[in-house]
């Protein structure tokens, strides 16, 4: 991570102040709107509640029991001053994506669906630019892996990334014959991103965030419709995203070199080849 200059009184009180306020909307959003209907409100248009990346309300609601505790356990970071949890512009980062979800929800549960969309995915690449600039993936000790990384950048994108999906099949009434194939198609993106976040960030937290959202898909299109495609593949996606997460996350795979390997190997170099 950027090494930054000392914070001032100011600014961190400004830090302080923003994360409170933006994760108090965020929660008041979600209890509010029930995760924009979350599927439960059955008032609204069909294709809010049906399309083809509608995930199990009760998935939605343990992922986000997951992320606001994880949240709280971030804020406690920031009050506390940890230099990792305040460096640069992590805490102005959390703050907008906690503002643009609470605006996402709004719009989502009145039905304004192409605005909601384009909410979500400035909140995903909001969260894209923390998770490249500030590589919070490689975060050590492990305390500030999970209280920093986790809330801040892994299920945050882990959530923006599904949010696409969902909020744009719903916002395109994504719910004939060819948009259930382009679904099928795009619903092996739930594995394709995953894994390539595994293979070159060893993330283990996003992947365990994406293939729980994966799972919720898939028991909710079973329930919607059980003679289709989506579940199977939501389920075969899911599995998959779970396996190579778990050995990822106890090191079998994808692991990185150790320091003083490399250390080593980039000493002898000269060596071999004076010999040769």
């Amino acid at each position: 991570m950027p090494v930054t200059q000392a914070e001032t009184p100011n600014s961190l009180l400004s830090k302080k102040l923003s994360t409170v306020v933006f994760f108090a909307l965020a929660t008041y959003a979600n209890i509010q709107y029930g995760i924009a209907t979350s599927h439960s409100d059955h008032d609204g248009p069909d294709w809010i509640h049906t399309n083809a990346f509608s995930a199990s309300s009760i998935f939605i609601f343990i992922f986000w029991i997951l992320t606001f505790g994880f949240q709280l356990l971030y804020l406690s970071q920031v009050f506390s001053a940890e230099p990792a949890a305040i460096s640069g512009s992590i805490t102005y980062h959390f703050s907008v994506f906690n503002i643009l979800h609470f605006l996402w929800a709004w719009l989502f549960a009145r039905g304004h669906l192409v605005l909601a969309l384009v909410v979500t995915a400035a909140n995903f690449f909001n969260v894209l630019a923390l998770y490249i600039s500030h590589k919070t993936y490689s975060l050590r000790p492990a305390s500030n892996f999970i209280f920093i990384h986790v809330p801040v950048s892994a299920l945050p994108l882990a959530w923006t990334f599904y949010n696409i999906f969902w909020t744009g099949a719903a916002a395109f009434h994504a719910n004939g014959l060819l948009a259930r194939i382009i679904a099928n198609v795009l619903i092996w993106d739930f594995l394709i991103v995953p894994v390539l976040i595994l293979f070159f960030y060893r993330d283990w937290a996003f992947g365990f965030a994406v293939q729980f959202l994966t799972w919720g898909i898939g028991v909710h299109q079973l329930f919607y419709k059980v003679i289709a495609l989506q579940w199977g593949f939501a389920f075969a996606a899911a599995a998959i995203t779970f396996v190579l997460t778990v050995l990822t996350a106890v090191g079998l795979i994808f692991k990185k070199p150790a320091v003083d390997q490399v250390d080593a190997e980039n000493e002898r170099a000269p060596l071999i080849s004076n010999q040769n």
